[in-house]
């Protein structure tokens, strides 16, 4: 065998290497956090982030703003925007080489997080008082998101595969008395104290609020956190 010969086989090895190893991202996207509908924390420098070919620039027009940033060797990137008072809605625009995401009917306001074992989980068409409840939920200034249940050894870096035709599950949805009436949201819809807390933020402050969603009844505190911590 020439040196050619052996030259050739350790090349094309290599190849094929780099061909089952390397992540491919071709089009930029971002965590399914973002998307339409989302509500973005109002105060603070609020953080975008996402997958993009490695060293593909990156830019987000928002609010009148560009904000710019590369893909790392790994692919991820991530920008901080500016620190925004409430109010919406807003358009996003995200720049890739090859592609452009338009995210509309962004909102900006109080963020919060519902989480825990079953009392978080107990959905909304449950409650004695659900269905009036569900009947009166017409605030358009209330946005859910529900984290969908997912088990896993290892940590991921986004939820599950979002099924399209799926109209809850992973992604920003406008409060609506057909949304909280959907089966969808794990154990008879929404949670029921992640619901009501929104609508007294909601109350309290003046101000749009977002409500994701992430419980699982039954678990226990390890299961939410790594072996380290």
């Amino acid at each position: 065998m020439t040196n050619y010969t052996v030259f050739m086989r350790i090349f094309l090895l290599f190849t094929l290497f780099l061909v089952r190893f390397h992540p491919a991202f071709a089009d930029v996207r971002t965590s399914k956090m973002f998307g339409d509908n989302m509500v973005l924390q109002r105060g603070m420098a609020v953080p975008v982030f996402g997958w993009a070919d490695p060293g593909e620039q990156v830019t987000i027009d928002f609010m009148d703003k560009s904000y710019t940033t590369t893909a790392g060797t790994d692919g991820k990137w991530k920008l901080k925007l500016g620190k925004y008072k409430a109010g919406g809605p807003y358009q996003m625009r995200i720049n890739g080489k090859s592609n452009v995401l338009n995210y509309s009917n962004i909102l900006i306001g109080e963020v919060w997080l519902a989480s825990g074992q079953s009392n978080m989980e107990f959905g909304i068409q449950t409650d004695k008082n659900g269905k009036d409840a569900i009947a009166k939920a017409t605030d358009n200034q209330i946005h859910l998101f529900y984290v969908p249940m997912m088990l896993s050894l290892t940590r991921q870096d986004d939820m599950v595969k979002l099924n399209e035709s799926d109209m809850v599950n992973a992604r920003w949805v406008v409060c609506s008395p057909e949304v909280l009436d959907t089966k969808s949201f794990a154990w008879h819809g929404f949670s029921a104290v992640g619901y009501y807390f929104a609508q007294q933020i909601r109350k309290s402050t003046g101000v749009p609020v977002g409500m994701i969603g992430s419980y699982r009844g039954g678990t226990p505190a390890e299961s939410w956190m790594t072996r380290r911590a």
